[in-house]
C-alpha cells in the first residue's frame, strides 16, 4: 500500500471514529437530560441545574466533533488527487495543506477532550452521594474515542511528512531511497551483476 493510500485510510478511520464519538455524545446528552428531568420531578432542582450545566458542556463537545467531521471531509479530496499530479511541486501543493488540516483537527480534539474532562468533574459534583458511575462511564468511553482520533491523526501527520519528503527527493535516487526507508517503505535497489568470467579473472588476480 502506498503512503497516499495509507493517509486516505487514516482519514477514513478518523472520520468513522469521529462519527461514533458524535453518537456517543448525543446519547450522553440524552441520558443527562433524562436524569435531570427525573430530578426535577422529585423536587431536586439544584441537582437538575448541575446536570443542565453538564449537558451544555457535552453539547459543546459534540459541536466540536461535528466541526472535526467537516474538516476531515474537506481533507479527503486533495489526497485523492495526489496520484494524478504531474510534477513534484504540484504533488507537494496537494499534500502540504493536510498538515494544516491535521493541526486544526488536533486542536479541536484537544478542546473537545478538555470539555469532556470538565463534564466528568461536573457529574461527580452534581451526583455526589448518588450514582454518577453510569454517566461517568459514558463520558469515559467518549474520551477514549477522542484519544483514538488524536492517535490516528498523529499517524497521518507522520505519513504526510514522509510523503512530502519523498516528493521533494524525486530525481535524486540516493536521497529518495533514504526518504522511503525513513517512511518504512524502502525501495529495493539491485546491485549490478558481474559475469562468471569476470569473477574468475578477479579471483585469479587476487590469488597472484
Amino acid at each position: 500500500m502506498s503512503l497516499t493510500d495509507s493517509i486516505s485510510d487514516d482519514l477514513r478511520a478518523m472520520t468513522a471514529v469521529v462519527g461514533a464519538a458524535q453518537r456517543q455524545a448525543a446519547a450522553a446528552e440524552q441520558v443527562i437530560a433524562q436524569i435531570a428531568a427525573r430530578a426535577v420531578a422529585v423536587g431536586f432542582a439544584g441537582i437538575a441545574a448541575g446536570l443542565a450545566q453538564v449537558g451544555e458542556v457535552v453539547g459543546r463537545a459534540r459541536a466540536r466533533l461535528t466541526a472535526i467531521g467537516a474538516i476531515l471531509g474537506e481533507a479527503t479530496r486533495p489526497v485523492a488527487s495526489v496520484a494524478q499530479q504531474p510534477s513534484p511541486q504540484e504533488t507537494i501543493s496537494a499534500l502540504a495543506p493536510l498538515l494544516t488540516v491535521l493541526s486544526r483537527v488536533n486542536a479541536e480534539v484537544a478542546a473537545a477532550a478538555g470539555g469532556i474532562e470538565e463534564a466528568q468533574r461536573l457529574v461527580t459534583v452534581a451526583l455526589r452521594g448518588g450514582q454518577p458511575g453510569p454517566t461517568l462511564a459514558r463520558l469515559h468511553q467518549l474520551s477514549q474515542g477522542l484519544s483514538a482520533v488524536s492517535a490516528r491523526g498523529n499517524q497521518a501527520r507522520h505519513r504526510v511528512e514522509a510523503a512530502l519528503a519523498q516528493a521533494r527527493q524525486v530525481g535524486d535516487v540516493g536521497k529518495w531511497l533514504r526518504a522511503a526507508a525513513r517512511a518504512g517503505r524502502p525501495l529495493r535497489a539491485t546491485a549490478p551483476r558481474t559475469s562468471r568470467a569476470h569473477r574468475i579473472r578477479r579471483s585469479g588476480s587476487l590469488a597472484g
